[in-house]
C-alpha cells in the first residue's frame, strides 16, 4: 500500500532518489504541490517510480534540501522561508526553477507605494467600491514581500 491512513488522514511517503532522505506528506499538504498531486492521482495511468516500501521516488531535479526549503515556505505560507531555509551554497536560480517545476501556484506580485515596502489590506465597502488601506510592513512582512517579488520575477524570466 502506497499511503498510510492515520486518523482519517492519508499520508504519502516520498524518497529522494537513492538517498535515505524521505518525507511524509499529508493529503492537505500534497494539495499545495500540483506536480506531486498529479503523480499520485495518475499512478495507474503511467509508470510511477515506486520502491518496494510503497514510497514514491523523486529524482533530479527534485533534491531534498531544495524541496524542503520550498515545502516549508509553501506550508508556512511565508515566501521568505524559501530563502532562509537554504544553505549559503544553494543555487537559488535552480531552486526557483524547481519551484516552477513543481507547478506551485504563482505568488501575487507585491504592491509598492512611495518606493517603500508596505502591506495592503483590501477593505470591501460594498460590492462596487473597494478601499485599500496602506500601512508600513513589519520586518517579516517585508521579507515575505521581497521573496514574492523575487519568485515572481524569476517566473517572468522563464516564460
Amino acid at each position: 500500500m502506497d499511503e498510510i491512513s492515520k486518523m482519517n488522514e492519508t499520508i504519502y511517503r516520498f524518497r529522494f532518489g537513492i538517498t535515505e532522505k524521505t518525507i511524509r506528506i499529508t493529503q492537505q499538504q500534497l494539495n499545495h504541490f500540483p506536480y506531486l498531486l498529479a503523480l499520485i492521482n495518475h499512478r495507474d495511468d503511467f509508470s510511477v517510480n515506486k520502491n518496494d516500501n510503497g514510497e514514491y521516488i523523486l529524482d533530479y531535479p527534485i533534491c531534498y534540501d531544495w524541496f524542503m526549503a520550498i515545502f516549508q515556505s509553501v506550508i508556512k505560507q511565508q515566501p521568505s522561508v524559501l530563502f532562509t531555509e537554504l544553505t549559503h551554497e544553494a543555487d537559488v536560480l535552480r531552486v526557483l526553477e524547481l519551484y516552477d517545476y513543481l507547478c506551485i501556484e504563482p505568488l501575487p506580485l507585491p504592491l509598492l507605494k512611495n518606493q517603500k515596502l508596505v502591506l495592503t489590506n483590501l477593505i470591501d465597502i460594498d460590492d462596487v467600491n473597494k478601499h485599500i488601506q496602506w500601512r508600513p510592513a513589519n520586518i517579516r512582512e517585508a521579507r515575505n514581500i521581497a521573496a514574492q517579488f523575487i519568485i515572481s520575477l524569476s517566473k517572468m524570466l522563464t516564460t
